[in-house]
């Protein structure tokens, strides 16, 4: 504690209670959430009795193990830390069968129900419905879907009912299998520590607390505490599209009888020029609380630079010129290029590569869902788990000609052939005179012949040639002779990796399985095709790019012990942390990092600010919010760059209002 400055050590001392610190950028807010651990532990409390909620679980852990390294590692055992997410589950894990699956994987599965029933043009697609569903679930804590609904898109009201009905079978079909999404999660935690859990924690610590939204508030308020200790900084609340409520923390003191507010403002990140120039664009946001950033950095700092282009192409070749000129002053980790929009990280990853500039990119979509991790994962899956609908949904649809609503299909067909398991309905199928899933014909799909023999199966001896030709699922109608030949690859592989708790061994096993060979192979066809034409060498180069990708899993693997271990943390994680390069960022996933040099770049009206994307999430001030992040995120220097076209016909772009306001104009 020697090290805190003044203002940390009136938070660390802070008593018990209700207290909120304001931690604005680079103002050391993790040595203070440290510090009062330390405190707590020194002043008595027992590890079990603090509770430590962070926004990623990398953030977690980092706390943990800086504890770990002043205290040891005996005196911290016990303390409760993570994300909402992390630490729900691994409470409700204790009390209730949890089957965890990502938001993307459950699609699958709404889309199967969405797809059943007959369609209008008014009507949202399955995965809009999706994302306003986890909306409700986050921010309505006291109406039913259905008047929530018409009460906030009263345009389609009339199909409201519609909507409920598709919904309420969705959670019918989760509760069948166990499945639980994040949103999941949440709600169940809410309910366990509202009405279940009884022990009492000392302090509740919560930080990045202005992103939480109106479940995660409902959470703290439930769970049993002497002392909540919040830490977040308004001016970087930047989730509001996902559900984050800034009004949570502005309303701190309104909602908690004598709570107390504490101040951050001294800044160990960023020179002087940057910070001036962040407060002069934040400052035109309402303040919520009073507080002006104080640079402690005495160093002399470079001017911040504004570039101006004519084409957007000029520009992108620009940034990749000033880093390769720069590489040797900078590391390339430490220097970062961020973006509002993914389309601008779609072209700068381009021009950086054209370059031979090795970058990293992070943002937009997660690592865990590109299609060859998520195929890796689940068929890995297969073989620990009994009958995992999704994995099975996903691995299918590798295939050529099977959709979501027939993978269903043949799936109920393996349980009913393993008697409820997946597993022994593909390794070990029972032998019926007649079998359930081939009595009907579905009016739908035509996939079921009328009448079916087992004789029929004879027909696939020259095709088949293991076991599995012995297999009653080879008698659905329509399966044609790729789909059976993946099939039997899936059956083979599965057959040779049972009883495998070594993730590393079973994920290696699975990459060089030949039906996953198989499914790279298919994966990179789609990717190989410049407009419509294919490419066989693309080919090759997107082989070699998913190869590399899934080898970053395989060396996550070895950190594990179990199967279970390794496939739940592996769903916890929104991003991959992988090989060095210069980073590419869009602003969410800068959030909370800091590089020595920063490119921001497409700096014009209409992308930085992009009123389209934030006009549900805050508008303007949003946008302004998350300028501010961008901006905060440079140690040394500040690079702003923006083109008054993207191409030779396009219309001209004004250059980007924050500018004018960080320059004083």
């Amino acid at each position: 504690m020697s090290n805190l400055n003044n203002e940390q050590l009136a938070a660390v001392n802070a008593n018990l209670g209700h207290n909120l610190i304001i931690a604005s950028a680079g103002t050391g807010k993790t040595s203070t959430i440290v510090a009062r651990i330390e405190k707590l532990l020194n002043d008595g409390a027992k590890a079990s009795e603090i509770m430590l909620l962070t926004f990623t679980n990398k953030a977690a852990t980092e706390m943990i193990e800086r504890l770990s390294k002043k205290l040891g590692s005996s005196a911290i055992k016990g303390i409760k830390s993570g994300t909402f997410h992390s630490i729900s589950l691994d409470y409700l894990k204790k009390h209730k069968k949890v089957v965890l699956k990502r938001s993307k994987e459950l699609r699958w599965l709404l889309k199967s129900i969405y797809d059943k029933y007959p369609k209008r043009d008014d009507l949202y697609d399955y995965s809009y419905l999706a994302d306003i569903y986890s909306m409700y679930n986050n921010t309505c804590l006291d109406m039913n879907f259905y008047d929530w609904f018409k009460q906030n898109y009263e345009a389609h009201s009339h199909n409201a009912k519609f909507y409920t009905n598709i919904l309420s079978e969705f959670e019918e079909q989760k509760n069948t299998h166990n499945f639980y999404d994040f949103d999941d999660l949440l709600l169940k935690a809410k309910d366990f520590f509202k009405n279940e859990f009884k022990d009492e924690f000392v302090e509740v610590l919560v930080d990045e607390y202005q992103d939480t939204n109106n479940l995660q508030s409902s959470i703290l308020d439930c769970i049993k505490k002497k002392s909540l200790f919040c830490v977040g900084d308004y001016d970087q609340s930047i989730y509001a599209f996902n559900g984050a409520n800034i009004e949570i923390i502005a309303s701190f003191k309104r909602r908690y009888e004598n709570a107390k507010i504490y101040s951050l403002n001294k800044n160990y990140r960023s020179t002087q020029r940057i910070l001036d120039f962040a407060n002069r664009v934040i400052c035109n946001n309402e303040r919520l609380y009073p507080k002006q950033l104080v640079v402690t950095r005495t160093q002399e700092s470079k001017a911040i630079l504004l570039n101006q282009f004519e084409f957007s192409k000029e520009q992108y070749s620009f940034v990749a010129e000033q880093i390769s000129n720069t590489l040797l002053e900078n590391p390339k980790e430490q220097i970062a290029v961020i973006y509002r929009n993914n389309s601008s990280g779609d072209e700068i990853e381009r021009v950086l590569k054209q370059n031979l500039i090795k970058c990293i990119r992070k943002g937009g979509n997660s690592f865990y869902d590109l299609k060859e991790i998520a195929s890796l994962i689940n068929l890995a899956a297969l073989c620990a788990n009994k009958s995992d609908i999704l994995s099975f949904i996903d691995i299918l649809q590798q295939s050529k000609g099977v959709g979501a609503v027939r993978v269903n299909i043949i799936y109920q067909a393996f349980l009913e052939l393993g008697n409820g398991s997946l597993l022994k309905g593909i390794l070990n199928p029972i032998k019926k005179s007649e079998y359930n899933f081939l009595k009907k014909k579905d009016f739908k799909l035509g996939l079921f012949a009328k009448t079916l023999k087992e004789d029929e199966q004879k027909s696939y001896e020259d095709l088949v040639k293991s076991d599995f030709k012995h297999n009653p699922v080879l008698l659905l109608d329509e399966l044609n002779d790729e789909n059976i030949l993946f099939l039997e690859q899936l059956y083979l592989f599965l057959k040779d990796n049972q009883n495998i708790n070594s993730p590393y061994l079973l994920l290696k096993n699975t990459f060089f399985s030949k039906i996953f060979t198989m499914i790279i192979d298919n994966i990179a066809v789609k990717r190989a095709y410049i407009g419509t034409k294919f490419s066989p060498s693309l080919k090759e180069e997107k082989i070699n790019s998913i190869k590399k990708n899934c080898s970053y899993i395989l060396e996550d693997a070895k950190n594990y012990d179990n199967n279970a271990d390794f496939f739940e943390k592996t769903l916890l994680n929104t991003e991959f942390k992988n090989q060095k390069g210069v980073q590419l960022l869009t602003v969410h996933a800068s959030k909370g990092l800091e590089f020595n040099v920063v490119y921001l770049i497409d700096l014009a009206q209409g992308k930085f600010p992009n009123i389209k994307l934030s006009k549900n999430a805050g508008g303007i001030e949003e946008e302004r919010r998350l300028f501010y992040v961008a901006l905060t995120r440079a140690k040394n220097e500040l690079i702003l760059t923006w083109a008054k076209k993207d191409n030779e016909n396009d219309k001209e772009l004004i250059r980007s209002i924050f500018i004018d306001e960080g320059m004083k104009i």
